[in-house]
């Protein structure tokens, strides 16, 4: 293969050469030979596009030139259905986790690295959805992956965080590589550029040269677009041309020039690195626009190719897209359907045969009231119209089935439904990708993260480089969250994780888990708990906006109302005094506050730091409050836990200052003191504690029976559902 791409090799003394591509016209042969023989598969994939596309099946032309001209010529788009059904998993995928990827960091106490590597995630995820480019260039590597079978993320140069998307169109690789990156000796990628757009790369010659530009070769580029293009009058001043582009003048950088196509050339060198050239594609250039020698260690850093799978023999251009495997049944859909309107237009209309052409000149209907009269020398043909619902619709109907079958990979496998989970399945059909189309994707999806976060956090990356403002400006957002540079600068990039979609592209599917995830809440611990009702809130309106409802962990709560309301009535009662419960409160803030301060004086009570004497009165009227608050609040199904942990610290509480009552009426009559125990405790405290002890009772056995109720109602409810599948089983045996 060497031999064929024209790679330089080892001379017979052993000698490496520099780079295994000496200059542009060698560059050029290489081009050219990977150019040619991809000849058909680019002819097979532009066909293939344009079923995607729309195309009529027939050519027009040839139907024009046969006579054919009226015949249905229509393209039912049936292939830009699926591939819409097949990407709306990925479009889903798109914006439905919170953070794209999770990593760790080497830097810092272990006990602020986890909140640390939160904010980082966040903010680094922050920055890529910000890149005006981000939506557009996931969609069209979901394009190619999905449409053609392969997708390639690309870098222009050695450092830039962004990415290019392209597929194996204009991206080339030798025949009879093996689909894995690191077989790849050699790859070549067309690119065309806007004269503005290639003089961005040199308008700081000292920074260009340095970064393996040749200033002069790239001037001479843009100075021949600009001269080949729809100026009448030729520049050959470089400074007065580069002052029109320093000013964005439109003439020059768009309708004055042509475009400049370039190749970018990625080559691996004996010590197993990568080396990255740019050169005209036409190779006229004398010496290469740019050249860098081994700037990647490998191949992955240079770019990334996407495969859904590895295709009939583990080579590259073996691998097919959904386009070709459905393009032969689509193309005999829509030339079947074509015939079906044609025969239908045909059984509509009544045949006429004239006898003589002159016949045909004076052909005329004429009506007569309810009569219709054809002219002398005119007959209708009779005839018998084919079925075509017999003949045509049962064709379709196995063409249909044939895709459905070719397309399984792409969507999940439909069936009919029997029991509740199978009719949930059901429900999230149309968008649900299958297992191992994600795994397809998230394995190279995963990869291409990390070589973004090595590119990210480069050490000094200068805001003046391609991409170093948005560097710069997650790097400043994570200090102000206080998180220290050397954390952000400290992260393992073997570490680095894409976070997976839940419900694998379906929304359906995903609220669904959620709902399951809900049933188990109270076995998470307080950030579970929190996590799963931000993603619940956020698969209805988005990550954007799920602040405004669940704010995340570690930022600071929002104060309410109704906080500073129950903090102003605790007040009160460690002042003696009783305050009114209100409807139209926050009970369930309020129980939350009230429930911390009994804890705290009865935790203070119980090592002796307050009197029970001087205490009670307040208490009680605590508990009383309290009790009023939990009955308001019971009445909300979601809060139903947290309210019962609620009304079990209020018992507990209550029998504590019960029997601490007890003990010193107990004490009190023992020393001879009852007149002054009596005194201090008021019996009508003691009557009300006892009165609340028993209320909190009869609620905490309401509620065990109530959930025991809700236990036996969902067990019973399974056994039914297991019963008819059982039945529904049985019942199909016997039939087969």
């Amino acid at each position: 293969m060497n031999s064929d791409l024209l790679l330089e090799n080892m001379s017979p003394e052993g000698e490496i050469p520099e780079s295994r591509i000496k200059d542009p016209q060698e560059a050029k042969r290489i081009f050219d030979a990977l150019w040619d023989a991809d000849k058909d598969r680019r002819k097979n994939r532009a066909e293939i596009q344009a079923m995607l596309d729309g195309v009529p099946p027939y050519d027009e032309s040839e139907l024009e030139a046969t006579g054919q001209s009226d015949r249905a010529n229509v393209n039912f788009g049936e292939g830009e259905a699926l591939l819409e059904s097949a990407m709306a998993g990925y479009v889903d995928l798109l914006n439905s986790v919170e953070r794209l990827m999770t990593f760790n960091t080497t830097f810092g106490d272990p006990s602020q690295r986890y909140e640390w590597e939160q904010i980082m995630s966040e903010e680094m995820t922050r920055m890529l959805r910000n890149w005006p480019r981000y939506t557009s260039q996931f969609l069209l590597l979901a394009t190619h992956f999905v449409g053609h079978g392969v997708g390639v993320l690309y870098f222009d140069d050695e450092s830039d965080w962004r990415w290019k998307v392209s597929g194996l169109g204009d991206f080339l690789i030798p025949n009879r590589t093996y689909a894995c990156e690191e077989d790849i000796e050699v790859a070549v990628c067309r690119r065309s550029y806007q004269v503005h757009q290639l003089y961005a790369f040199i308008k700081d010659e000292e920074i260009a040269k340095q970064a393996g530009w040749n200033v002069e070769e790239v001037k001479n580029a843009i100075l021949e677009a600009v001269n080949s293009g729809s100026n009448s009058q030729s520049v050959t001043d470089w400074e007065e041309l580069r002052t029109q582009l320093k000013n964005n003048d439109l003439t020059i950088g768009y309708a004055g020039a042509s475009e400049v196509k370039v190749l970018h050339l990625w080559n691996k060198e004996f010590d197993g690195s990568v080396s990255h050239i740019v050169s005209l594609e036409n190779g006229d250039n004398e010496e290469f626009l740019c050249r860098r020698i081994s700037p990647f260690k490998n191949v992955a850093q240079a770019f990334t190719i996407f495969t859904y799978g590895i295709g009939t023999n583990g080579y590259y251009h073996s691998i097919r897209g959904l386009g070709y495997k459905i393009y032969p049944q689509i193309q005999a859909s829509n030339r079947l359907r074509c015939q079906f309107y044609d025969g239908a237009m045909l059984s509509a209309s009544l045949m006429i045969q004239p006898e003589s052409e002159d016949a045909l000149n004076d052909l005329n209907l004429f009506y007569y009231g309810p009569y219709s009269v054809i002219p002398p020398k005119m007959r209708v043909v009779e005839r018998t119209v084919p079925n075509l619902a017999n003949n045509v619709v049962p064709m379709l109907a196995d063409i249909t089935n044939t895709i459905q079958n070719k397309t399984g990979s792409y969507q999940a496998n439909s069936s009919t439904p029997r029991t509740k989970f199978e009719v949930q399945a059901a429900i999230s059909q149309g968008t649900k990708l299958s297992s191992a189309a994600l795994n397809l994707f998230y394995e190279p999806w995963q990869r291409f993260l990390r070589e973004v976060v090595r590119r990210v956090i480069r050490p000094l990356y200068l805001a003046a480089e391609p991409g170093g403002e948005e560097v710069a400006d997650f790097i400043a957002r994570c200090m102000r969250r206080g998180v220290p540079a050397e954390a952000v600068y400290g992260i393992d990039l073997g570490s680095v994780a894409a976070v997976r979609a839940i419900g694998a592209g379906s929304e359906t599917n995903r609220l669904m888990a959620f709902d399951e995830f809900m049933q188990y809440m109270s076995a998470f611990d307080d950030t579970g708990k929190r996590n799963i009702m931000r993603d619940r809130v956020a698969a209805r309106v988005g990550y954007d906006q799920v602040n405004r409802y669940i704010q995340p962990i570690g930022m600071e709560s929002r104060p309410l109302p109704d906080e500073k309301v129950a903090e102003l009535e605790n007040n009160s009662f460690q002042m003696g005094l009783n305050v009114t419960v209100k409807p139209n409160e926050n009970h369930l803030i309020h129980a939350r506050v009230h429930n911390a301060l009994i804890a705290n004086m009865v935790q203070r009570i119980d090592a002796g730091e307050l009197g029970l004497e001087q205490s009670v009165q307040q208490l009680v009227n605590l508990v009383q409050h309290q009790e009023q608050h939990l009955q308001l609040v019971q009445v909300d199904k979601t809060v139903e836990q947290e309210v019962a942990q609620y009304r079990a610290d209020l018992q507990r509480s209550g029998e504590f200052v019960y029997n601490g009552m007890e003990k010193l009426k107990a004490a009190s009559q023992k020393a001879g003191q009852t007149t002054a125990a009596q005194g201090s405790i008021d019996p009508k405290l003691q009557q009300q504690m006892q009165e609340h002890q028993i209320r909190m009772q009869m609620k905490q056995e309401e509620f065990a029976l109530t959930q025991q109720m809700k236990m036996a109602e969902s067990q019973q409810k399974l056994a039914i559902e297991d019963a008819k599948a059982a039945q529904a089983i049985t019942a199909k045996a016997r039939k087969s």
